[in-house]
């Protein structure tokens, strides 16, 4: 494995924000050092060469983001495939009775549980 240490850029707006704060240097919370193969650092290293980014730092908050909206938009396909099941289920009468505030709530307490926990 190859250690490559990652450091947010910081821009002229967070540089005034931090030393106004007192803090001449970037908070500890925001640096983080992370273990690449090979492969990914030399995965970065190209397209830093190539111009497609200034910088490792903006390779890795870019890759975070897609993360992100990846998860988020897996997290959305699940609820949507629920919602579809939930409505081809009413579809077929198996629908739940009783009053409608007490029905969703129940849902509602059910979802906050942990996934095992259902």
């Amino acid at each position: 494995m190859l250690r490559t240490s990652v450091r947010p850029v910081v821009t002229p707006r967070d540089r005034l924000a931090i030393e106004q704060a007192g803090n001449p240097t970037m908070p500890a919370s925001h640096v983080r050092n992370v273990a690449l193969t090979t492969e990914l650092a030399g995965f970065i290293d190209d397209l830093v060469a190539h111009g497609a980014y200034n910088n490792a730092n903006e390779v890795v908050r870019d890759a975070l983001r897609e993360l992100q909206r990846r998860r988020c938009a897996d997290r959305l396909t699940e609820i949507r495939a629920r919602i579809g099941a939930g409505l081809a289920q009413l579809d077929c009468g198996e629908g739940r009775g009783g009053a409608p505030a007490a029905v969703l709530g129940e849902l509602l307490e059910k979802a906050k549980r942990p996934h095992g926990e259902r």
